[in-house]
């Protein structure tokens, strides 16, 4: 206690103002201190922690990086060793003697970086091998789908053609010349598809109709196979003479160099080749054997070759006027009722009338909900603006309390400060009375730390000193 007093003593005659509280400012000053010094240690220890981590991370990529290096080395080394030595493919030649060879040996310096330099040109060569050989499988994989698909393509026209033969009489391209206008047809070849082979190609038919033309042919093919179950026995049968006749002007019809089984030609055909096939007209055939005939043929030649299209032409409509016969015949031979007929057009007109509103009133409704939930969302935005704005007023109101509640607490902190610091000035003139009546200690120094502190003036002072020192003469 006496030690707090006298260093309190000696702060107050070093400063000038009236009243000073060491005690107190140092305690305040040692926790700020404590504060800001724990503040730094927590931002130091963030930022090692943070740091530890990033070279984590770094560790953990250098790592992975490493053990994919090894990896790869590994298995190239694998490979070098299920490879055989180069020396075993060589001709074994007479080695000379060991002492010649330690004789002659030589130590170059650049070996090391040759063998190197070769290992990387040979480590390189055979990752672009595995990558040749990685995209080859991938081809080949390719290449088997489209085989598998084209066997199915090829086992289905198969089908399709033992249901519904054709004619021998007519080719491929002629028999369907009007159904077959916006078709697009890629050949296949002739030879058999290899595996291993370098120059094996493969390619598959596609069809590209509208859908008007695949409903005209189904229909087409329905109506003439019900004629053929009709009319089958009508036909007279064909003798070998006619059948043969019929195979000839097909190999005529066919170019030179195409199979008479199939009417496809191959892709292996020059560029020239097959510049000089026509769009599938009219005249295809007559066009392809008259740039297919050589200089020296004669008019009759191309005249034989019109009058044989020509005939087609006329057989093929004779064919499309009996069938249109066999429908007429048909339909007379069912002699439809003709109230039935007005009934089908009028509920048919009646459907199209009904089809109309109903669209419209579909259309109605759709536009009402879409008005309906535009209004909702219109009222969903202000609700959340509404919203938003309390929200802001609710913050302001909020943040002016915190403000109020921070001055209110520094005013009482002020006032309680002023009520310490006068308990604190109290019991300091306690003491020092105390201390000056019981005579402890320096008397005179007592009284004028009573004097300092009372706020007596340096004049007041010296009068009570030399009082004092009067009387004590």
């Amino acid at each position: 206690m006496l030690y707090s007093y006298t260093r309190y003593i000696t702060l107050k005659t070093r400063s000038n103002h009236t009243i000073c509280f060491a005690c107190i400012w140092s305690e305040n000053i040692l926790n700020d201190v404590l504060t800001e010094w724990a503040e730094d240690e927590r931002k130091t220890l963030e930022r090692q922690l943070k740091r530890s981590q990033e070279e984590r991370s770094n560790l953990k990529k250098d790592i992975n990086r490493i053990s994919k290096d090894l990896q790869v080395a590994l298995a190239e080394l694998n490979v070098y060793r299920s490879e055989k030595p180069h020396k075993e493919n060589q001709p074994k030649v007479i080695e000379r003697s060991s002492s010649f060879s330690t004789f002659n040996q030589i130590n170059n310096e650049n070996d090391a970086e040759k063998w190197k330099e070769k290992s990387g040109t040979l480590f390189r060569e055979v990752n672009r091998i595995r990558q040749n050989l990685a995209e080859a499988l991938e081809q080949n994989n390719e290449l088997r789908y489209q085989l598998a698909l084209a066997r199915g393509e090829r086992e289905f026209s198969s089908c399709i053609e033992k249901d519904y033969p054709l004619s021998p009489s007519l080719s491929y391209h002629t028999a369907h010349e009007g159904n077959r206008k916006d078709d697009i047809v890629i050949h296949e070849p002739q030879e058999p598809f290899q595996l291993g082979s370098s120059k094996a190609s493969l390619a598959c038919s596609i069809m590209i109709r509208s859908s008007s033309l695949d409903r005209d042919r189904k229909n087409q093919t329905r109506e003439r196979s019900r004629q053929r179950s009709r009319s089958a026995n009508r036909r007279p049968a064909l003798t070998k003479d006619e059948l043969s006749r019929r195979e000839k002007r097909r190999e005529m019809r066919l170019p030179k160099g195409v199979s008479r089984s199939s009417s496809v030609t191959s892709l292996y055909w020059t560029a020239k080749e097959q510049q000089k096939l026509p769009l599938m007209s009219a005249s295809w055939h007559e066009k392809a054997l008259e740039n297919d005939l050589p200089d020296g043929d004669t008019d009759n030649d191309r005249r034989n070759i019109r009058v044989i299209s020509l005939r087609e032409k006329v057989g093929k409509l004779s064919r499309d006027n009996k069938d249109l016969q066999a429908k007429l015949t048909y339909f007379t031979a069912a002699q439809p009722d003709s109230s039935r007929m007005l009934e089908l057009e009028q509920e048919t007109e009646e459907l199209k009338m009904t089809a109309t509103p109903n669209y419209d009133r579909q259309i109605r409704l759709l536009q009402d909900e879409l008005d309906i939930r535009r209004r909702e969302s219109a009222m969903y935005e202000k609700k959340i603006t509404e919203i938003e704005e309390e929200r802001k007023e609710m913050y302001l109101v909020m943040f002016k309390k915190g403000q109020q509640a921070a001055n209110m607490e520094i005013t009482e902190d002020k006032m309680v400060d002023a009520m310490t610091e006068d308990r604190v000035t109290l019991k300091f003139l306690h003491d020092a009375f105390y201390y000056y009546l019981l005579n402890r200690g320096d008397s005179q120094e007592h009284l004028s730390v009573i004097m300092t502190i009372l706020g007596f003036t340096s004049n007041q002072k010296a009068e009570i000193s030399n009082k004092k020192r009067g009387r004590s003469n």
